[in-house]
């Protein structure tokens, strides 16, 4: 267990420190899912009418695209992590010192998606609430 803590502190200091450098990041995942539901709310009323939308789902369309254009943008950035971190390692040169370093493996993928999971919480509370509060 102390072991796996050890490499989920590894991992936020590695994240984080990647996200305090790079600040446009964090802009782009606030905004992204605004602009996302701004596309595609003004491809839809071309299409069809906001009442309409409201009747069959029973929500206010920009409620629901904003929802699930964050949920992807989740969805993607933590998946994201877990799916390509072997594959940079790997084009980075330092996969076989991680393969033939004593941490467990398992553990460390266990840690790999964490640090972006809190991220996307707190973007969730950041971006997201805003619109349902108003």
């Amino acid at each position: 267990m102390t072991n796996l803590l050890r490499i989920i502190e590894a991992e936020l200091l590695l994240v984080y420190g990647e996200y305090l450098r790079r600040k446009v990041v964090i802009a782009t995942m606030v905004l992204w899912p605004y602009v996302m539901t701004l596309f595609v709310l003004l491809i839809g009323s071309a299409l069809g009418s906001r009442t309409a939308f409201i009747e069959k789902l029973g929500v206010a369309p920009e409620i629901y695209m904003l929802t699930a254009n964050f949920l992807l943008m989740s969805f993607l950035t933590t998946s994201d992590d877990i799916l390509w971190r072997p594959l940079a390692d790997e084009w980075q040169g330092t996969l076989p010192y991680i393969i033939a370093s004593p941490t467990n493996r398992l553990a460390l993928y266990i840690a790999i998606p964490i640090p972006m999971l809190v991220i996307v919480v707190l973007l969730g509370f950041a971006s997201i609430l805003p619109a349902y509060v108003y």
